[in-house]
């Protein structure tokens, strides 16, 4: 799993959320901590998938296991189901 960080602010009168590098000049920036699983891997609690965890006083990582991507067989095709947590 990687950790990655995004940056939410205004940059010349723009707001906007910039991943993993923070711009020079950001101003009223916040901080968010995200992780994202390895290459064909999903986050896992309970019976629940995930892509995304993004931590907050409420949500922590060691809260999650990774695992392999799930893959089932509707009418004969692939299904992933996946959802992002915030």
């Amino acid at each position: 799993m990687k950790e990655r960080k995004s940056y939410s602010g205004i940059l010349n009168g723009v707001k906007g959320v910039w991943c993993d590098k923070k711009p020079k000049g950001l101003k009223e920036a916040q901080t968010n901590i995200f992780y994202m699983p390895d290459e064909n891997k999903v986050f896992k609690k309970g019976d629940e998938y995930f892509d995304c965890v993004v931590l907050t006083e409420t949500v922590d990582i060691n809260s999650f296991e990774e695992v392999d991507r799930p893959k089932e067989e509707e009418n004969g095709k692939e299904k992933n189901e996946v959802r992002d947590i915030q």
